[in-house]
C-alpha cells in the first residue's frame, strides 16, 4: 500500500546472504551446524543451560507443555491466538487469567493459577510483566515472543520459570523468518522436547512430530539476532517519542517495547483515525481468549487499546507522521 506506514516491517538480513549461499553450494540446508550454534546463541541470551529451536513459537509452546505432561494450564486471556492453539495441540484445558488496565495480569492470577498444572507467562508487546519474578504454586512456562533481550531485576527475560518459549517469525524480535525455541535449565526436560522434535522418535515418543528448523532459517534467526540490540535502541527512542506525544494514554511501567500501546475511549474509532492518515495500526490481539464474563478486563482491554507501528527503521518523515498520528489522537 503505497505512502502506508506498515504495522511490520521486518529488516533486510543482507549479512545472511554468503551463509545462505554457502548453504545452498554445499547441498546441506536443512539442519546441521547452524542449528546448533543458534541453540547455543539463545541460551546464552536467556541465561539457560539449553535451548531446543523448533519449527514455530507454537509448536515451542505446545512442546513445553507436553515435556511437562500438563493437562490443564492457565494462559493469560489478552494475548496471542498461538497461545491457545498450542495447549489445543498439547492436549491441554485452558483455564483463563484476567488482566489489569496496564495489560498486566491481576493480581489474584497466581492464586487462580492454583487450580491448573501450569501456567503460561507472556510480556505483551513488550511490557514486561513483573509477576513472573514471583513465587508460583504451579510451574510456569515464560513466553518471551515479544520481549527477548528484557531485562527484569537483574535477569535475562526467558530466565524465570521451569521452561522459557519464544518465536522467531519474521516480525518478532528475534525473527528470521520461521521458527521458535524451548530453553531450560532441567536435562531430563530437554531430552524430552529434542524426542518429541523429530519423526524419527515417533515409536518410542508418542508425541514426536516434524518440528525441526532448518540451518536456512537458522541462519536468518541468527542475523537477526545480532541486531537485535540496535533495533531494540531504535524502537525504544521512537517509543519515547510517543510516550511524550501521548501524555497520560501511553501504558505505564517496564518494558523493552515491542509494539506501542495507546488507551483510547473507543479503539474502532481510533484505528479508523490513523487508518485515514494511511498509518497500519491494529488492534494489539484479534479479540480476547475467553468469555467476557470469565475475563472482563480483558474484553475492556480490548475496547481501549491500540498498537501503532513501531518500526526500528522508521524514517525520519514516518516519526513525524506518527508522533502527529498520536498527539491527535491522545487529544
Amino acid at each position: 500500500m503505497s505512502g502506508w506506514i506498515p504495522h511490520s516491517r521486518p529488516p533486510v538480513l543482507a549479512e545472511a546472504l554468503p551463509e545462505l549461499a554457502r548453504l545452498v553450494f554445499a547441498r546441506k540446508p536443512a539442519t546441521g551446524a547452524l542449528v546448533a550454534r543458534l541453540e547455543a546463541e539463545i541460551a546464552a541470551r536467556t541465561g539457560r543451560s539449553w535451548a531446543v529451536v523448533v519449527d514455530s513459537g507454537t509448536s515451542a509452546l505446545a512442546l513445553a507443555l507436553q515435556a511437562l505432561d500438563v493437562r490443564r494450564v492457565a494462559l493469560p486471556a489478552y494475548a496471542c491466538p498461538a497461545l491457545a492453539a498450542a495447549a489445543r495441540i498439547a492436549g491441554a484445558s485452558p483455564m483463563w487469567l484476567d488482566h489489569a488496565p496496564n495489560l498486566r495480569l491481576r493480581d489474584d492470577a497466581r492464586a487462580r493459577a492454583a487450580r491448573a498444572d501450569a501456567v503460561v507467562l507472556v510480556h505483551p508487546f513488550g511490557y514486561l510483566e513483573p509477576l513472573v519474578a514471583e513465587d508460583w504454586p504451579v510451574p510456569v512456562v515464560e513466553d518471551i515472543a515479544q520481549a527477548p533481550g528484557a531485562d527484569l531485576q537483574g535477569t535475562p527475560t526467558g530466565g524465570f520459570g521451569l521452561l522459557a518459549v519464544g518465536s522467531l517469525y519474521a516480525t518478532k524480535p528475534w525473527g528470521g523468518a520461521m521458527g521458535g525455541f524451548v530453553a531450560g535449565d532441567d536435562e531430563r526436560l530437554r531430552a524430552r522436547v529434542l524426542a518429541m522434535r523429530s519423526a524419527e522418535h515417533a515409536l518410542d515418543e508418542p508425541n514426536a512430530g516434524p518440528h525441526r528448523l532448518s540451518d536456512v532459517h537458522a541462519a536468518l534467526a541468527l542475523a537477526r539476532i545480532m541486531r537485535a540490540g540496535n533495533e531494540a535502541r531504535a524502537r525504544k527512542a521512537l517509543a519515547e517519542k510517543l510516550d511524550a506525544a501521548a501524555g497520560d494514554w501511553a501504558v505505564p511501567g517496564p518494558r523493552l517495547p515491542f509494539r506501542w500501546i495507546a488507551r483510547v475511549r473507543d479503539a474502532e474509532a481510533a484505528l479508523q483515525a490513523l487508518h485515514a492518515r494511511k498509518i497500519q495500526a491494529a488492534r494489539p490481539v484479534p479479540r480476547p481468549l475467553a468469555d467476557e464474563r470469565e475475563a472482563p478486563g480483558a474484553w475492556a482491554l480490548w475496547r481501549a487499546c491500540v498498537s501503532v507501528p513501531l518500526l526500528a527503521d522508521a524514517r525520519p518523515e514516518e516519526v513525524r507522521r506518527l508522533v502527529a498520528a498520536v498527539e491527535a489522537l491522545c487529544r
